[in-house]
């Protein structure tokens, strides 16, 4: 359990979502983690309301290993839409 909270809170270091004009980074709420399998899902949640568009970028682990895969899931109301990390993928527009 231990390992899952710190691991939550170097993602807060490596996942960044922001405003697609100013570039300012939003604020999120980290809401928890949990093991399954051999994933760690971080859950997160906006501390506003969500955005229409917006950038992410999601680093995790890309720099010890660089061909980490990393999934970005939004949900929004009953809609859920996901995004892959990989490579040399930086920031990625998100419209939902």
């Amino acid at each position: 359990m231990e390992g899952q909270a710190r691991f939550a809170l170097y993602v807060e270091e490596s996942f960044t979502l922001s405003d697609s004009t100013s570039n300012q980074p939003y604020s999120l709420e980290l809401i928890g983690a949990r093991l399954e399998g051999n994933d760690i899902l971080v859950f997160q949640e906006f501390e506003t309301a969500l955005p229409p568009s917006f950038k992410a970028n999601v680093d995790i682990l890309r720099a010890y290993f660089p061909a980490q895969t990393n999934t970005l899931i939004v949900t929004h109301g009953s809609t859920s839409r996901t995004w892959i990390f990989s490579g040399d993928d930086e920031w990625k527009e998100i419209q939902l």
